[in-house]
């Protein structure tokens, strides 16, 4: 059991659980042929190995925290998560963990906008839809390539994805407050972020009637 803690230091945590799972197979066949002292012993190790497995959940939770994580980590925690079955665990986490990294994309682009200063607000408004749109394209694609596409897990996952529409047609309205755009360019924006949530309508998340509501409170000069 304590030879993992060499997989675990160097956050190898899918060959961890592999060695402690051969391991907890192996005691199980063994312990039908022990005596009473014997299984004591086997009980302290199954112990261990438990204990070892949530050191594992702990350090899992607190990798998906970061927002940098390259799909092949988070591919990597969530299988892991996913062989200790559990999977609700796992969905929270990948779904928070893109709700962060999406935010922090932007807030990036806020930034930008602030430093150029020449940014007009139908560019910004182009911008951050594409940037927000995309990434949940691509965050609904990792989830359907690790969960199961059971009515539970798609529920959770449009759930989560309306609710990231409505902070982004929110984030749109304060930003389009008090303002007048010329239809022109209204229609060049729309047209642009039409395109983005049709994409998204083909991913599996259909929006469009909430778009076409923030469309038409939108005052043109």
């Amino acid at each position: 059991v304590d030879e993992s803690d060499v997989t675990i230091f160097h956050q190898n945590f899918d060959e961890t659980l592999n060695r402690l799972d051969d391991l907890e197979t192996e005691l199980t066949t063994l312990k039908t042929s022990c005596n009473d002292e014997e299984v004591l012993f086997f009980n302290i190790i199954k112990l261990k190995i438990s204990t070892k497995k949530d050191q594992v959940v702990k350090l899992l939770i607190n990798s998906m925290k970061s927002e940098s994580l390259t799909t092949f980590e988070i591919q990597a925690s969530i299988k892991s998560l996913l062989k200790l079955n559990l999977t609700d665990i796992a969905k929270l986490l990948l779904l928070n963990n893109r709700t962060s990294h999406i935010n922090s994309l932007i807030t990036k682009v806020e930034e930008s906008s602030r430093l150029k200063g020449t940014k007009s607000i139908s560019d910004y408004i182009v911008e951050v839809s594409i940037v927000r749109i995309q990434n949940i394209k691509s965050s609904i694609q990792l989830y359907k390539s690790l969960f199961e596409e059971t009515p539970s897990n798609l529920s959770y996952l449009v759930e989560w994805g309306v609710e990231e529409i409505h902070k982004h047609i929110n984030l749109l309205k304060e930003s389009l407050h008090n303002v007048k755009l010329p239809k022109s360019t209204l229609q060049d924006s729309i047209l642009i972020i039409h395109r983005q949530v049709h994409q998204l309508k083909q991913a599996g998340l259909d929006v469009e009637y909430l778009f076409d509501e923030f469309y038409r409170s939108i005052d043109t000069e």
